[in-house]
Order: C-alpha cells, then sequence, then structure tokens
C-alpha cells in the first residue's frame, strides 16, 4: 500500500476478515514490526505504518508477481470506493496502484487490456491535479507515462501531448515547439475549434518567451480569429487571457484592454479566478493603474497561482519604476523571488534573474546585476533561448562599459540589438536607445543616429 495503511483497506483487499486483520496487526505492534500513528488520513481509522522499512521491502519482494499485480488492483478499487470529497488528494496514489498493477501484471504475462485504461486514465487525473497545484515537473512526469499508454488515435491524445507540454514550459524546462506545431491541424481536423485555438495562442507563448515576436505574432492571431465565436467555456478564457497579455506586450494597449475586458467578463462568470488575476494585472500594466495590478495580485495570493503572483509582483515593481520610485522596487522582486523559490518555479526565476540584474545595475549594485546576469546568460548560451536576453545583455554592457570593458561592452550591446530585434516587441527594442548612448561616447554618432530612427519607428520610447 506504501509507507502508510489501514485495517479498513487491509480487510478490503486480504482473505481475512476485520476482525482477523486487526488481532494480526495488534500482534506485529507488539514486537515492532508495525507501529500506531498518531494521527490518521482516513477519519475513524487507525493508520499504521511499518518499524522499518527494510521489513516492508523484503515482505513485498516475497509476493509473487501475479499476486502482487493483483493486490495492487485491489487496493486501487479500494482508494476508489472512498469518499468522492477527496478524491483529489488520492489521484497520484490511484495511479502508481494502477501503474504498478499493470507492469506486474505484464510482467508475469496477464492480460491487460482493463488495467491500461483505467491505468491512463489515472495517471490522466493525477497530472491534471498537479499542474492545478502548480506542480510542474510531477504534472509533465505523469502526462508522459500516460501517453506511453495511450493510443495515438484516440481523440484525446493530442490533447495530453498539449497538456504535457504546458507542464513542461512552465517549469521553466527546456520546451520544444515542434512537439506543439501540429497540435492546431490534429484539433481543427476532429473539429475542436477551441483547442486548436488554445494550442495556437500557447505557441505564441512559447515562441514569445524565446524571444521569437514574429512567430509569436502569427501564432496569436491564429488563436483570437476563432474563439469570436465560441460559446464561453474555460478555454475561451484561457485564449482571451494570454491574447490580452500578448497584446499588452506587443503595446497595443487599446485592442489589450478591449479583449482584455472579454476575458474578465468570462472569467467573472466562470468563477475562474486564475485568470481574473492575469487579466487584471494585464490591464493595470496596458496603461491602466497601479491598483488594477494590485487587484490581480491579491487574488493571484488567494488561489496561490505561483505564475501570477510572481508577475504581479514584477509588473508591480515596473510601474513603480516607471514613477519614479525606484529604491520601493527591491521589496517586491525578493517577495516574486520567495515566492518561485518556495515552488520550484524555474520559468518565473529565469525571468527574474534578467529583470533583478537590470534592477540592480540602475541601483548601482554592479556585482549583484553582474551575477545575476552573467548566470542568465550563461543558460542562454548554453541553448535555451529567453525574450530577456536583450534587457540582460544590454545592462550588463553598461556595466561592462563603465568598468573599462569595452570591447565586451560593444558586444553585448550589438548582441542585444540582434536579440531585442528578434522580440520584435518595442519593450525589447528600447536596447537601441541604450547602445546608440554608447556609441555616441565612443564617438560612432552616424551609428547612434541610425538606431536612433529604428527606436522612434517602433513608437516606443524609454
Amino acid at each position: 500500500m506504501g509507507k502508510v495503511f489501514w485495517a479498513c483497506a487491509l480487510d478490503a483487499i486480504g482473505s481475512v476478515n476485520r476482525g482477523q486483520v486487526e488481532e494480526r496487526l495488534r500482534a506485529l505492534a507488539r514486537k515492532e514490526f508495525v507501529r500506531r500513528e498518531l494521527r490518521s488520513a482516513i477519519a475513524d481509522e487507525t493508520q499504521y505504518a511499518f518499524g522499518h522499512l527494510l521489513v516492508r521491502d523484503v515482505a513485498y519482494g516475497q509476493i509473487p508477481l501475479a499476486s502482487r499485480a493483483e493486490k495492487h488492483r485491489l487496493v486501487a478499487e479500494w482508494i476508489e470506493s472512498l469518499a468522492a470529497d477527496r478524491s483529489d488528494d488520492r489521484a497520484e496514489m490511484l495511479a502508481n496502484h494502477y501503474l504498478s498493477a499493470l507492469e506486474l501484471a505484464s510482467a508475469a504475462g496477464m492480460q491487460t487490456g482493463a488495467l491500461g485504461e483505467h491505468a491512463r486514465s489515472a495517471l490522466r487525473e493525477a497530472a491534471d491535479r498537479a499542474f492545478s497545484l502548480g506542480s510542474y515537473a510531477q504534472a509533465s512526469r505523469l502526462y508522459g507515462k500516460a501517453l506511453e499508454l495511450w493510443p495515438e488515435e484516440d481523440l484525446a491524445q493530442p490533447l495530453l501531448v498539449l497538456r504535457r507540454a504546458q507542464a513542461i514550459h512552465e517549469g521553466g524546462l527546456d520546451d520544444d515547439p515542434s512537439e506543439v506545431e501540429p497540435l492546431p491541424a490534429r484539433f481543427l481536423a476532429e473539429g475542436e475549434t477551441g483547442y486548436a485555438a488554445e494550442a495556437s495562442m500557447f505557441l505564441c507563448r512559447m515562441m514569445w518567451s524565446r524571444g521569437d515576436g514574429l512567430a509569436a505574432a502569427e501564432h496569436r492571431e491564429r488563436a483570437l480569429e476563432p474563439v469570436k465565436a465560441q460559446r464561453p467555456s474555460p478555454t475561451k478564457a484561457y485564449v482571451l487571457t494570454e491574447g490580452s497579455r500578448q497584446l499588452m506586450l506587443a503595446f497595443e494597449w487599446d485592442r489589450a484592454r478591449a479583449i482584455g475586458g472579454e476575458a474578465l467578463e468570462l472569467a467573472e462568470s466562470l468563477g475562474l479566478d486564475r485568470f481574473r488575476a492575469s487579466v487584471l494585472i494585464t490591464m493595470g500594466t496596458a496603461g491602466g493603474t497601479p491598483r488594477e495590478i494590485e487587484q490581480g495580485l491579491e487574488i493571484a495570493k488567494q488561489v496561490n497561482d505561483i505564475q501570477q503572483t510572481t508577475r504581479g509582483y514584477n509588473n508591480l515593481a515596473e510601474a513603480l519604476i516607471d514613477a519614479g520610485h525606484v529604491m520601493e522596487v527591491g521589496p517586491l522582486y525578493e517577495a516574486a523571488r520567495i515566492n518561485a523559490e518556495r515552488f520550484g518555479h524555474r520559468l518565473a526565476l529565469r525571468w527574474l534573474d534578467a529583470q533583478e540584474g537590470a534592477y540592480r545595475y540602475y541601483i548601482g549594485d554592479w556585482d549583484a546585476a553582474t551575477s545575476l546576469l552573467d548566470a542568465y546568460l550563461a543558460e542562454v548560451e548554453s541553448g535555451s533561448p529567453h525574450y530577456m536576453e536583450s534587457v540582460a545583455r544590454s545592462a550588463r554592457a553598461q556595466i561592462r562599459y563603465a568598468r573599462g570593458d569595452t570591447a565586451g561592452a560593444l558586444e553585448d550591446g550589438e548582441r542585444s540589438i540582434t536579440s531585442g530585434r528578434a522580440a520584435q516587441d518595442p519593450q525589447a527594442l528600447s536596447v537601441l536607445i541604450t547602445h546608440a548612448r554608447l556609441l555616441i561616447a565612443e564617438g560612432r554618432s552616424e551609428e547612434a543616429l541610425r538606431l536612433t530612427d529604428e527606436a522612434l519607428q517602433t513608437g516606443f520610447l524609454p
């Protein structure tokens, strides 16, 4: 059964009655093979644990494979019989038992058809649960195991591929857009226009995070168009919410707020607080007020949304910088980092390394800035592209130049422009102005003028 067990479970899966089970457990407890726990995860039932894991492992190893497979199946069925209001808490336990039963039955040469169906469904449920709690590494692992058992021709298979890719991305692991790129067409072929739009919007987010602005914009528009006529659903709410955020990042603020208004109304009607938090943070950043960002941040903290909590702190910090309150920003970055580290949210931590590195440059804490920026850029150079490269290189270029490393500064400056142009949005292209100042200091005014003209064309001035 695992680390702990209960008499009611042994009664359900064994060949002796409840009275005999309890009598034998008392005898084992007297000999200290097992012990009674002070608290139990199942109400009105005594919880036991082995006195030593070695005892458990030796006993388990003596059970023949076929019998072991059958007992895992019975444990899984017992878990399914428990109160429905606690089913979410036991999703992974159920998946593990069905998967163990399947693997053992297969090794013993037994029929596994029904077990396979139970195992993959339980794995999917456990993965969904892990994803909802922000356990992205665990979710991607469970989705992967489910996909190993899922027939490729099954209609649910592409959705699992999408969910696994989302878990990998949210966990900050190295993701691969090529796995997601065929999904919109697959969903459309099956008449699933909502999932097709969701996959396209997720591709938009992936490409934006990697610093490919043109591809991101194409996927964004491909996603937004078909959802207009769709009925209210969580999928539609996701597409509108993320679409609004992407438009805000592209400085299309009027359109971002218009689509954000639709997303907010839909999220409120469907009770989707995570999307409410995201939209409010977006609206506050897209020409709104810091109060909107604070409202979104509070909702994100209430529902324990790691991503939006970190994003809320970050965007509120940016609003304070824009308002000239630079020295008030440090605690916000610290809170964002604590939140991201608490849940191991590597995607957020990676963003913060670049963002805080630039901030440390602004306030003159150059040693801390260099440490953050060097580590971040080393990861980028290892083959993991990221949107914030332009900002990070630009900040490091200024530090290098001030410290007399002109060659290193010019190299970082040029590379900041290359990544900024690839990202395309005006925020990333602000590095054109920064590098122009460096070129002026070096007497290269004509080059600086060309960069300034290019910056003016973006419609954004820092």
